[in-house]
């Protein structure tokens, strides 16, 4: 039954991508039996044949073909590809994966929306390939846009204009390079002529970019023609919004009060407004078809509406857009083969639409929410006040740093993980790690000299300074642990190790970026709120006891305890002996009453556990602490009427 099975399979196969009257031909020239009576050996056999014959096989379309080429071009091959067949060889070769294993590639494409990068990855050879050229992408991205970002500021700072509140600051400059040339050639000059020279040379980086951005967009054709006078407008924060409606009234003599009532009331309408994109450009879910990263893209040339407010803050709205198209022009080096080999292997293209359109930052809608709605802005406005709530004077923010590290000491061999705390010691180690912050990240304390932070970011980072500090000095530990030998005599990473680290840290650690297509909606940041550290070590635990069970079962006695996710198993082991045998030492004559009045007894008392964060992850699960919050809410207010029932009888008697 499975032989018939397997023949019946790869028919299909051969009838869906290939001329099968040719391919019967070919069958009686290899003196093969009727392929409706051979045996899987001998489907194998043609197939592969076929294969490396490239027989029969159909032709891409011409834009695909270009696309294709190109896209191998930049990532340095010489290969041409123009049909099907070729382009199934040149998968396998890049990949590893012979034809007869790319038919049987699995494919879950609801759950693959749940799986993180690295869980993705290892699902099957294209989701490997994919996720680690998306990552590498991103990576490069990334560090362009700091390079951008460091030239860009050092300008900004001669002019003097980079202290204290932006807003309006730049409005000048934004008019100006709105001035038609063409139509105000004159006025266009004079205007210039007028700024002082710091102020030129921010001008004339700004043009020299966004002239670089039109060409290249062009040269995509991506659109047909483009505009000199231009710069790319952005929504309004919640501060300028406000300081905006502030300014406003009392330039019109407004009261002081009367004036700040009306600025929080138009920061309140500001924020509830669902249709807040006002650069758009062909950002819509419900497309088909190919894959150009246009699809994705945040900008367009045309404003929504001519009656919209703008940001005024110039650095913020230009690095905003940097960051943006740097990603496209460095997506737009893998998606063509993405898209066409997806096409090949039959891979739900609904699912990488949506996985591509996350790493654009663009959410997919779940549960009838849609990012930027009201509903979809008060959940995440729920979730920060309750982040703040808890967490700011949180014993966490002082103890999470050992959950961050025992998380990297269960992934990485002891050699490497000592290697990578040597290495974090020394000079040369912080200058490496300095140079690579798209993988390590920042610290919460050098972001507050950013210009490309809004406030309120800055802010919670401040607040919250304990978690980033804990979580960037472990990725500084493990990117130093992981470098050869030649990456740290040199100092430099190829982007694709980069890539390479970053995966393999999200094993036990959630790192930027790397989240679930559904993960990174509001929806389930609600189930995942202080418990996002658990969900990659949950299933780290959950995978490496299955394969180790499965090798104990099949009595493969050496890979029990030599394989990778049995010495991850046994460190875990060894990690909550640990915080259990000094669990036991400290707190064995201690009681709870105790326990709650020392900070220092509760202080050690949660770095334990988190020192214990592997075992610890397989008890995190529960009800989202916003639902737990509300429903204590309800319970206290419950609570406070029947005890203002009881002390007064009337009311109680009417209850009755």
């Amino acid at each position: 039954m499975k032989a018939k099975e397997m023949t019946e399979q790869t028919l299909r196969i051969l009838e869906r991508d290939y001329d099968f009257e040719n391919l019967k031909e070919l069958a009686a020239i290899e003196n093969l039996p009727p392929l409706e009576h051979a045996s899987p050996e001998s489907m194998v056999n043609l197939l592969e044949r076929i294969t490396f014959l490239d027989v029969g096989t159909k032709f891409l379309s011409e834009e695909n073909r270009k696309g294709v080429n190109k896209a191998i071009e930049k990532l340095g091959g010489e290969e041409q590809i123009e049909t099907l067949g070729q382009l199934k060889q040149f998968f396998g070769k890049i990949t590893n994966t012979p034809i007869t294993q790319q038919m049987n590639i699995v494919k879950s494409p609801w759950l693959d929306r749940f799986r993180w990068d690295t869980a993705l990855a290892e699902n099957n050879p294209f989701y490997k390939w994919m996720v680690n050229k998306i990552t590498e992408k991103q990576l490069e991205a990334e560090a362009k846009y700091e390079r951008i970002y460091q030239k860009f500021n050092r300008l900004i700072k001669k002019t003097g204009r980079h202290k204290g509140i932006q807003f309006k600051k730049w409005n000048d400059v934004i008019q100006y390079l709105e001035i038609d040339e063409v139509k105000h050639r004159e006025k266009k000059k004079k205007t210039f002529d007028e700024f002082d020279d710091e102020t030129k040379n921010v001008i004339n980086f700004l043009e020299e970019y966004y002239t670089e951005a039109k060409n290249y967009l062009i040269k995509e054709n991506v659109f047909q023609k483009g505009r000199t006078d231009y710069f790319t407008h952005t929504n309004r924060l919640i501060m300028e919004t406000f300081f905006d409606g502030l300014q406003e009234r009392l330039e019109a003599k407004k009261s002081k009060m009367t004036a700040v009532v009306g600025a929080m009331k138009d920061t309140f309408l500001d924020i509830i407004k669902s249709k807040r994109e006002t650069i758009d450009f062909a950002n819509d879910p419900q497309f088909s078809g190919d894959m150009p990263t246009s699809k994705f893209f945040k900008y367009s040339l045309e404003r929504v509406a001519e009656d919209a407010h703008y940001s005024k803050d110039l650095p913020k709205s230009f690095l905003n857009y940097v960051r943006h198209f740097e990603r496209k022009r460095y997506f737009d080096d893998v998606l063509p083969l993405i898209d066409n080999f997806a096409t090949a292997l039959k891979i739900d293209e609904g699912f990488l639409n949506d996985y591509i359109r996350n790493k654009f930052g663009n959410r997919v809608d779940i549960a009838g929410i849609k990012q930027g709605t009201v509903v979809d802005k008060t959940i995440r406005f729920a979730k920060t006040g309750l982040l703040l709530r808890y967490l700011v004077d949180s014993l966490s923010q002082f103890t999470s740093i050992f959950g961050e590290v025992a998380s990297n000491f269960v992934n990485m061999e002891v050699h490497k993980f000592a290697l990578g705390s040597q290495r974090l010691a020394t000079k040369k180690g912080n200058k490496i790690a300095n140079k690579y912050p798209e993988l390590v990240d920042r610290t919460p304390f050098s972001d507050l000299l950013r210009s490309d932070i809004p406030l309120r970011y800055k802010t919670f980072g401040t607040l919250l300074a304990g978690y980033q500090t804990g979580a960037v000095f472990a990725n500084r530990q493990y990117f130093l642990g992981s470098l050869t030998k030649e990456e740290w005599k040199s100092g430099k990473v190829s982007p694709e190790r980069l890539a390479e680290i970053k995966l393999e840290m999200g094993r036990t650690r959630s790192v930027p970026g790397g989240k679930s297509v559904i993960g990174s909606t509001s929806l389930l940041g609600v189930v995942h709120q202080y418990r996002t550290w658990a969900f990659p070590l949950l299933r780290m635990v959950a995978t490496d006891l299955g394969k180790t069970i499965k090798r104990i079962g099949n009595l493969k006695g050496k890979e029990i305890l030599t394989a990778n996710e049995s010495k991850r198993l046994i460190k875990s082991l060894f990690l909550a002996s640990v915080v259990y045998t000094l669990g036991d030492a400290l707190f064995s004559n201690v009681d709870d009453e105790m326990k709650k009045k020392s900070v220092y007894l509760r202080t050690v008392d949660k770095g334990l556990r988190d020192l214990n964060a592997p075992f610890e992850s397989l008890f995190a699960l529960g009800a989202p602490p916003l639902v737990e919050y509300l429903t204590n809410i309800k319970l206290n207010v419950e609570r406070m009427i029947n005890t203002h029932v009881i002390d007064f009888p009337y009311y109680q008697h009417n209850i009755d």
